[in-house]
């Protein structure tokens, strides 16, 4: 009888041992190997093991981005966030709890549901390439820190838009997308053109304006179909205009299996797609089969906005549209003072760090109209002789191709006494963010419940009506109880230190 290989299985049992520490929350510090008995090579993280499993629902894939543990300052004191405005996982969830059943944890991305929440622009005078709106206040769920808020906005770019749809999607899906185009249409201001491409290339529809009856004719008889000839962006690209600005919209059911010569076809079609210099969104839909993963990778390829409208969808105003580009290959990027802010850990943004540690297409599209945030907990120092928390510095080109750097300073002012001094925008961003941190298991809001989360968001005037319905849903739907019980009482939870545990 064959012995097992030892050394084999020892490497096994400390990767699944990391993976716990990963999904927990990703352990803040793991204890060095001994020197005079060194431990086998590091597995690989658990945020590079894809998850492949459909989840509750048949025909759905995801891909696990890992999350984001809190990081000490004196090791690693800056920070970067990704700055597409993707709104997809909310909307994915939207689906998933409509059907009676909880979100794949892979499907949620945390700064998606912040995306999701409406900002209101500040004053956009002045600033070469976005307005930041930055404000932290005391965090109502982790004791000992303080919630970090940094939201850009882009300044209009007022013209009117020529909006070229490029469609991928099979016949089946027809009534969807028929109703999406109309949503899209209605979305359309004064002046704008409106174009539909099929995914191979044929026009279906000619640069047409706004309100003309020909929009409603074309898509009355309107054919959806799929095609392993991806010639749709390049058709796309060919119907610029001298007097409008160039925005294309792909839509897709997302059907195409993600190793197919035909996908890999369109993905380097879409990497080009930054030289025209059009605003881009890619805009999935469908209910039934859909490779989320792969449509992020599509979005990722153009650096445009990914965002999820399947049947059922409860779509915010301008969803589907994306405003006029207003910068290219945008990179943002937080440098902490080490003697005033401790440690930090973002919520969200995992994929950014994979898609640039995988090379996967090009830096952002900022677009007016698609603001994007980021949350931070920090922990302060008691005593900083009121010195900024740091520095906040943006990059990106501008529309004649300059590389432009904009840098400000996180300044004390910033921090409010108390959670209920912090802006409505930013509490419902923190709610929003919980949120999604909850549906997908994170550690540091075991103790945080629905009915909690409920309560918050009543107390801000206005409260978006998505995500008031997505809260109720999820706490209906949700009947998991505390998968760290167990080992770790909340009562002995510390904020500082994600415990070893096992689940």
């Amino acid at each position: 009888m064959r012995r097992p290989n030892k050394s084999r299985l020892h490497k096994c049992l400390l990767a699944i041992h990391l993976a716990l520490l990963a999904a927990c929350g990703a352990a803040d510090k793991m204890a060095p190997a001994s020197v005079d008995q060194p431990g086998p090579p590091p597995a690989p993280s658990f945020a590079h093991l894809a998850i492949v499993d459909a989840g509750p629902l048949a025909g759905l894939h995801f891909e696990h981005y890992g999350v984001n543990p809190t990081v000490d300052t004196s090791e690693q004191p800056e920070s970067r966030f990704g700055l597409r405005a993707d709104v997809a996982s909310f909307g994915l969830a939207q689906l998933q709890m409509a059907q009676g059943a909880l979100p794949d944890r892979a499907s949620i991305r945390v700064e998606d549901f912040v995306n999701a929440v409406p900002f209101t622009p500040p004053t956009l005078a002045g600033q070469p390439i976005a307005a930041p709106v930055i404000e932290a206040f005391p965090a109502p769920h982790r004791p000992g820190y303080h919630v970090l808020r940094v939201s850009l906005f882009a300044a209009p770019k007022p013209a009117p838009r020529r909006v070229v749809v490029v469609l991928e999607a099979n016949a089946e899906r027809r009534s969807i997308v028929i109703a999406r185009l109309r949503e899209l249409a209605g979305q359309l201001a004064p002046g704008d053109e409106l174009a539909v491409v099929h995914a191979d290339g044929q026009v279906a529809l000619a640069p047409t304006p706004a309100g003309d009856p020909q929009i409603e004719a074309t898509l009355t008889t309107l054919r959806p179909r799929q095609s392993d000839r991806h010639a749709g962006l390049d058709t796309a690209r060919g119907l610029r205009s001298a007097t409008h600005q160039p925005i294309i919209v792909y839509v897709t059911d997302g059907l195409a299996h993600r190793g197919h010569p035909s996908f890999m076809a369109l993905q380097t079609a879409a990497s080009n797609h930054p030289s025209v210099r059009a605003a881009s969104s890619i805009v999935g839909l469908g209910r039934g089969p859909y490779d989320d993963a792969r449509v992020a990778q599509l979005a990722a390829a153009t650096g445009g906005r990914y965002a999820f409208a399947g049947a059922g969808i409860d779509l915010a105003p301008g969803a589907l549209v994306p405003a006029a580009a207003a910068a290219w290959d945008a990179d943002a990027r937080v440098v902490f003072d080490r003697a005033v802010v401790l440690r930090y850990r973002l919520l969200g943004h995992e994929r950014h760090a994979r898609d640039a540690e995988a090379r996967r297409g090009t830096g952002a599209t900022l677009s007016s109209g698609s603001p994007v945030t980021a949350l931070y907990e920090v922990k302060l120092a008691k005593s900083s002789d009121g010195r900024p928390l740091g520095r906040l510095t943006l990059t990106a080109s501008d529309l004649a191709g300059e590389r432009l750097t904009q840098s400000v300073s996180i300044e004390r002012a910033a921090v409010r006494p108390t959670y209920a001094a912090a802006s409505a925008e930013s509490r419902q961003a923190l709610v929003a963010a919980a949120l999604a941190e909850k549906l997908r298991g994170a550690y540091w809001v075991r103790g945080v419940t629905y009915a909690a989360l409920e309560a918050q968001l009543g107390q801000i005037p206005a409260a978006t009506p998505q995500l008031t319905a997505l809260l109720a849903k999820a706490r209906a739907v949700d009947t998991r109880g505390d998968a760290y019980a167990a080992q770790v009482p909340v009562a002995q939870m510390d904020f500082d230190h994600v415990p070893i545990v096992r689940r």
